[in-house]
């Protein structure tokens, strides 16, 4: 039977934008914190809304904090993490149980996707250190998320039996081939529906589209990162499907990382992520 690929489309946009938005104190804190013009007082006063949002972000500065004086204040704790890292951090906060299910469509059990997903936005940070083109603030936020669509699209794939065949194909090239819209795609139209920042929300739809004039740093960046935290925690997380190198290759060349620094990278990431997951 011939399957109607706009309704599928239209059903799948649909299906996203039912996801529970993030609380409005992150949209919120998101739009600010990419405000060039926005002071310490605005972001500290949204997140002070939010005690729990507050209590996490005071957590993670003192966590990160290795002086003898406890962070007891926003602006302090802010001051010690900066933008970039706090709006991650408030979004993974977010985020994070919806992140936990197993995905067999995907050949994930409970807690990859997760795991993935913390491994990615390392990953960008570390990319970005590297990197001779700066991606962006944004680049941690968008690693973070850029698996999102896959809680929606693991309901309409059915690989039963194709396990293997997969390994050989990238993700998107078997979303595509069988519900016509990728996990990219897709989840830069939930980013959108949410209200996060466009520079974020790019970033996410544009991570596998490799070559292309119109790719911004921070897309780039989160493709790298992607690749980076796959190989950082290894063959077992990896899931069916197999890594698009074209699109990693490209990404290095447009950041201006060589090659022999891919060692590195996941290094870092390793080294990073160890004290996390």
């Amino acid at each position: 039977m011939d399957v109607d690929t706009d309704k599928l489309r239209r059903d799948l946009i649909a299906r996203a934008e039912q996801l529970t938005p993030l609380p409005a104190a992150v949209t919120r804190l998101a739009q600010v914190i990419h405000d060039a013009e926005s002071s310490v007082e605005e972001i500290c006063a949204i997140v002070g809304q939010d005690p729990v949002l507050a209590a996490s972000l005071l957590r993670e500065a003192n966590s990160a904090w290795t002086g003898r004086a406890e962070v007891a204040t926003l602006d302090r704790a802010f001051m010690l993490l900066g933008r970039a890292r706090l709006l991650m951090l408030a979004v993974r906060g977010s985020v994070n149980a919806r992140f936990q299910p197993a995905l067999p469509q995907y050949g994930l059990a409970k807690g990859e996707l997760w795991q993935h997903a913390v491994a990615s936005s390392v990953a960008a940070s570390v990319v970005r250190e590297h990197s001779h083109v700066d991606p962006g603030g944004e680049t941690l936020t968008a690693a973070l998320l850029h698996d999102l669509a896959k809680l929606v699209l693991c309901d309409y794939l059915d690989l039963q039996g194709n396990e293997d065949r997969m390994r050989h194909l990238s993700a998107v090239t078997v979303e595509r081939l069988h519900v016509h819209i990728d996990h990219a795609e897709l989840g830069g139209i939930i980013s959108r529906h949410w209200g996060l920042p466009a520079s974020i929300c790019d970033a996410i739809s544009l991570h596998h589209t490799g070559r292309h004039d119109q790719v911004p740093a921070s897309a780039h960046a989160v493709a790298l990162a992607d690749a980076v935290a796959h190989d950082a925690l290894g063959e077992d997380h990896r899931g069916f499907f197999g890594l698009d190198t074209d699109v990693t290759e490209s990404s290095m060349e447009f950041l201006g990382i060589a090659p022999d620094a891919w060692d590195r990278l996941i290094a870092q990431t390793q080294q990073s992520i160890a004290s996390m997951l």
